[in-house]
């Protein structure tokens, strides 16, 4: 990128960027879900501690989850409002519409480490599920051993990120966007984009694979009742992770190889073009948001099956044979 004066403003594109209603509504839409993400993540994670069924492990790595989603919807929310503020007050002056390196630097700092953590923390939940629904031993680990473990790991992954990504970066490589990968790190970016969508398919297919063993176990063992009772609190925590997994696979899946795609065929778009279809394929911003949202949605949902049943055992008057049924059936929840 060349260091004279033009290059320090933004070209014709940039602007026509800026000024397109569907770019500036995506920024909008972007904007309001990371406020509402803020909102919701306060009373996610009380679920999370305070009314939840879950591992010491399993809670610590959904609210390092809630961390970097919000850590993310922050810097995303800074990188929205600017576009719109500049889209109103500052289409007419192209040479203020420019970042450089230094000025990007803390909110792509946060905005790449929680990206990542995003991702990792994905793949390191279904790890740990994996684990807990397959050896036969792990509670005996100590309870909050594995969850700092991983989540340890995925920190290390995730904070080296930005590093990785902006290695050769100088005060010359002027962005239109905090939220834009630098210009010379195409091939590192793109690198990145590869590890997150194979990672994304990583996790469904563990996803599915433990979704299967549980139903086949459960109905291996239904008349097996003391067995159903003592993992049933796993099972329960697991499709509820299982079903969080699922629901992130799309947002992850449409942002990493979806963005991948159009980056590649680069030029295939005209240059105004190619950023507002990348901004269509940043669905970040509701992946963020339905972590919070699914949680406290499928933890309240568990504990009023499980209330309905316990009061509806207590105001009935039954046999032993009747009483049976009905506590098979809780556990069958």
């Amino acid at each position: 990128m060349s260091s004279s004066s033009d290059s320090q403003c933004a070209n014709l594109d940039r602007i026509n960027q800026l000024s397109s209603p569907i770019f500036q509504a995506s920024c909008i839409f972007a904007a309001i879900s990371c406020v509402f993400t803020f909102i919701v993540s306060f009373y996610a994670m009380k679920h999370i501690i305070h009314k939840s069924i879950f591992h010491s492990s399993t809670k610590i790595l959904l609210i390092s989850n809630i961390l970097y989603a919000l850590g993310h919807q922050f810097s995303w929310l800074q990188v929205s409002t600017s576009f719109i503020y500049r889209a109103i007050f500052k289409i007419n002056k192209p040479c203020e519409l420019m970042y450089s390196p230094s000025d990007c630097s803390p909110y792509s700092f946060i905005l790449m480490t929680s990206i990542s953590g995003m991702v990792f923390v994905q793949t390191g939940l279904m790890i740990e599920r994996a684990c807990a629904t397959f050896l036969p031993n792990y509670s005996r680990i100590p309870k909050k051993l594995p969850g700092l473990i991983i989540g340890l790991i995925v920190a290390a992954l995730s904070l080296s990120s930005y590093s990785f990504v902006t290695w050769h970066e100088t005060e010359d490589d002027v962005r239109f966007s905090c939220g834009y990968y630098p210009a010379k790190s195409r091939e590192r970016a793109n690198l990145m984009l590869s590890i997150f969508g194979f990672l994304t398919l990583f996790n469904l297919i563990t996803t599915l694979a433990i979704l299967r063993y549980n139903s086949a176990f459960e109905y291996q063992n239904r008349f097996d009742l003391l067995c159903r009772f003592e993992v049933k609190e796993t099972i329960d925590a697991t499709r509820i992770i299982c079903v969080l997994t699922l629901s992130e696979f799309f947002a992850h899946f449409v942002y990493s190889f979806g963005i991948l795609l159009v980056r590649l065929n680069r030029n295939g778009f005209e240059k105004h073009n190619y950023t507002i279809v990348l901004s269509l394929f940043y669905t970040l911003p509701y992946g963020a948001l339905l972590v919070p949202v699914l949680l406290i949605i499928r933890i309240t949902k568990l504990r009023k099956d499980r209330q309905s049943k316990i009061q509806k055992i207590t105001r009935q008057t039954q046999t032993t044979e009747e009483h049976m049924r009905l506590i098979q059936k809780i556990w069958n929840l």
